[in-house]
C-alpha cells in the first residue's frame, strides 16, 4: 500500500509554510553496516587457515554470514557494532589474520550470499584491510 509522508519544512520569502509531500513506496532503503575482510598472514608459505577462522566464527550472529570470498581471505557482514568487534577480535588474537573492517552504506536488497553483496561499506573494508596488511 502507498502511503504519503508530509513533511513541513521551514517558510518561503513570505514566510508562508511549506510542505512537501513524497510517496513512501519510492523510498529506498539505505543500511549502515559493518563489513569485515578478513585476510591470512603468509599465506604463500603456510597452511589454509580459513576453515579453520570460519569455524571460530561460525557462531557469530552476522546478517550475512563469514565466507570464502577470494583466496585464503573471508567476509562477513552485520548491522551489530558489537559483533563486528567481536569477530575482529577472535580474528586478532588468532594472530594469523589482517582485519579491515568497513562501515557505511550496503547495497539493498541484500543477497543470499556474502559473496555477492555490494556497496560503499564493501570498498571501505577492502581498503581497511589492505591498510591492515601493511602494519
Amino acid at each position: 500500500m502507498d502511503q504519503a509522508i508530509e513533511t513541513e519544512y521551514g517558510c518561503d520569502s513570505n514566510c508562508n509554510r511549506i510542505r512537501f509531500q513524497h510517496d513512501v513506496s519510492f523510498t529506498l532503503a539505505v543500511l549502515l553496516m559493518f563489513v569485515l575482510t578478513i585476510d591470512q598472514k603468509g599465506s604463500r608459505s603456510g597452511r589454509d587457515r580459513v576453515p579453520d577462522l570460519l569455524e571460530l566464527l561460525g557462531g557469530l550472529p552476522m546478517d550475512l554470514p563469514f565466507e570464502r570470498s577470494v583466496g585464503d581471505e573471508v567476509q562477513g557482514l552485520t548491522a551489530d557494532a558489537d559483533t563486528a568487534v567481536e569477530a575482529a577480535l577472535l580474528a586478532l588474537r588468532d594472530g594469523q589474520w589482517s582485519v579491515g573492517i568497513g562501515v557505511g552504506e550496503v547495497d539493498t536488497p541484500l543477497p543470499a550470499s556474502t559473496r555477492e553483496a555490494s556497496g560503499p561499506a564493501f570498498v571501505a573494508a577492502r581498503d581497511a584491510v589492505e591498510r591492515a596488511k601493511k602494519t
